[in-house]
């Protein structure tokens, strides 16, 4: 597995060179457990990778709570006591360096004054890591898609308990509880959004302890975190037959989820995904009614590169994975909104959310 890791830090020192960065300080932890498989969390306490370009080598910089930490890797760990700190090790691992590169935002105003002191010049390198993290390796893909398959799972079951009576938080307690029992499975973090009736007429929201009445929409936007990949999952249910104006809303945001799923492959720019989805739902009058765009990129993080909107140009590539989930929001009425995960394959595009959305699969 470490061969993984690996050829991404070899990437990164690659990237490093070509920017003529001679080492990287790497805070985001996201970014530190993409090039180790290590996942840690700051807290109050400093930890960060330094990557050096010419000699192709990475140190954790750690607290000894922490020791230990990167055991099975080819990481090398410098330890710092508690009663001490980390700026001395810290001083010794990047001095010497002609251009420092760093994740400036993950860092507080303490750091910020050592690599002053060391009087060397400083890039921010928080947006390359990103970039490096928007193309999906092969176990990327796999966890991302084993992610999808639990999101498919959990809504199966929450289905069977949309009924009249039960309140939004129920909801969502109970999809949580589902997420939380199942293997492989992250719950420190998550977004689960129950909203029902009125409450769905815009894309964000927190469950309420509204109940579930008959007629209403009921709009499920979730997330699931597999091994600290995620997938990202919409459906609307009705409670009933759905009166017309709810029945042509839904009908018209489906057309434009599949427009938009329609648009992805390789070598279109982005937007194409955004622009496809928008004008189905201007043909029908209500583009003022699609508040946000079409898509976002999946990964370690829930909202990261790609961003599928009108104006991106960033070329489509083999191994992307983004949302798409366009809808339409009706204020003191309800709203739909239809949410697929895509890859980006090297013919085409793959779905990875399986879960049904004709619109006779969602009445109950």
């Amino acid at each position: 597995m470490q061969h993984v890791y690996e050829k991404r830090r070899a990437k990164a020192y690659e990237s490093l060179r070509r920017n003529n960065i001679s080492k990287a300080l790497v805070g985001d932890s996201l970014t530190m457990y993409h090039l180790t498989g290590v996942m840690l969390h700051p807290y109050d306490r400093f930890l960060g990778l330094v990557l050096d370009a010419e000699k192709e080598t990475c140190n954790a910089i750690i607290p000894t709570v922490n020791s230990n930490c990167m055991a099975g890797t080819t990481v090398t760990e410098i330890q710092y006591q508690d009663s001490v700190g980390p700026l001395g090790v810290l001083k010794e691992q990047i001095a010497g360096c002609d251009t420092l590169g760093v994740e400036m935002s993950y860092y507080s105003m303490r750091i910020g004054n050592v690599l002053h002191e060391l009087n060397m010049p400083l890039i921010d390198v928080a947006d390359m890591f990103k970039m490096a993290r928007q193309i999906k390796d092969d176990l990327e893909i796999e966890l991302i898609m084993k992610a999808s398959d639990c999101a498919n799972i959990a809504l199966d079951h929450l289905k069977t308990l949309m009924k009249e009576g039960i309140s939004e938080k129920e909801l969502a307690l109970d999809l949580y509880c589902t997420m939380a029992k199942t293997p492989g499975v992250v719950t420190e973090t998550t977004c689960i959004q129950t909203l029902t009736g009125p409450s769905s007429d815009s894309p964000h929201g927190w469950p309420s302890e509204r109940l579930i009445k008959t007629g209403d929409t009921i709009t499920v936007d979730f997330c699931t975190c597999y091994k600290y990949y995620w997938a990202d999952l919409s459906r609307n249910f009705f409670i009933g037959e759905p009166d017309a104006q709810m029945r042509d809303i839904y009908n018209i945001v489906l057309e434009a989820n599949r427009a938009a799923i329609a648009e992805v492959e390789p070598g279109k720019p982005a937007k194409y995904v955004d622009q496809a989805a928008r004008k189905v739902i201007e043909k029908y009058g209500y583009g003022d009614k699609f508040l946000h765009r079409t898509g976002h990129g999946i990964g370690l993080d829930i909202h990261e590169n790609p961003y599928m909107d009108d104006v991106n140009e960033l070329i489509m590539q083999e191994g992307m994975v983004f949302t798409c989930e366009p809808g339409i929001y009706l204020p003191g009425i309800g709203g739909v909104r239809i949410e697929d995960d895509v890859l980006v394959t090297k013919n085409g595009h793959k779905v990875l959310t399986s879960y049904p959305k004709d619109l006779k699969d969602v009445i109950l």
